[in-house]
């Protein structure tokens, strides 16, 4: 998924893996400073051909500086937008209506992978959701999360619960690999790391961000390959 930002414009496109069995390419949302005509979060729905197929008004907004994605399901029947202060909302494109609204909010990072949802909650965790029904099947504790990155079609790495870093298989949530911090950064040298980015590449995970040594509060910034345990 590939987000763009500009013009009061947000715009969504969709990768290989995520719209291959659906004519979905990408998604418009229209802002304005001024909302007197009702343009914010306005929504337009383009086919593979550039066609507009479908368009609606959402919830979607830009909070504070920050842009999520907003998937659609695998059968591009439905999208999905995460809210920081509402919660989670499903609309079904071809009727252009709201399907379903889940709390709480928070809501950051939302994956659509088969017929569940996997989504990173600020402050909570992770949540597994039925794409249909909204219903929560399962959860995973992590009340320090910081991030939740898609490395594969069927993996993410996400973080932190007691310094210690987790991949797991989507959408069962079964846990793959935990790596300590120390297997991340050089602990003797650095006091934080921030993890900006991240991606499976040759059987390796590879990390890209900023560290902080004990001795200075510039950042530095890195890029590393780590041998997946």
């Amino acid at each position: 998924m590939k987000i763009e930002y500009g013009n009061n414009r947000l715009t969504i496109l969709y990768d290989s893996y995520e719209n291959e069995n659906n004519n979905i390419k990408k998604v418009h949302f229209n802002f304005r400073e001024d909302d007197e005509i009702g343009l914010n979060g306005f929504c337009q729905v383009f086919s593979k051909s550039e066609d507009v197929i479908s368009e609606f008004p959402t919830v979607c907004k830009v909070v504070e500086h920050t842009i999520y994605g907003t998937p659609i399901s695998p059968d591009g029947k439905y999208l999905f937008i995460g809210t920081w202060d509402k919660g989670l909302f499903c609309y079904d494109i071809d009727n252009r209506n709201l399907k379903w609204k889940k709390t709480p909010a928070k809501v950051r990072q939302v994956i659509a992978k088969d017929e569940f949802l996997v989504i990173e909650m600020c402050d909570r965790g992770i949540y597994k959701r039925h794409i249909e029904t909204g219903e929560l099947l399962s959860e995973i504790k992590m009340s320090n999360i910081r991030f939740m990155y898609r490395i594969s079609d069927n993996e993410i790495f996400t973080g932190t619960k007691r310094d210690k870093y987790f991949i797991y298989e989507i959408p069962s949530l079964t846990e793959k690999s935990v790596m300590k911090k120390s297997s991340l950064t050089n602990i003797n040298i650095y006091e934080a790391i921030n993890i900006l980015d991240a991606k499976k590449e040759n059987g390796k995970l590879v990390i890209s961000g900023t560290e902080f040594e004990y001795s200075s509060e510039d950042a530095i910034d890195f890029t590393r390959s780590i041998k997946i345990p």
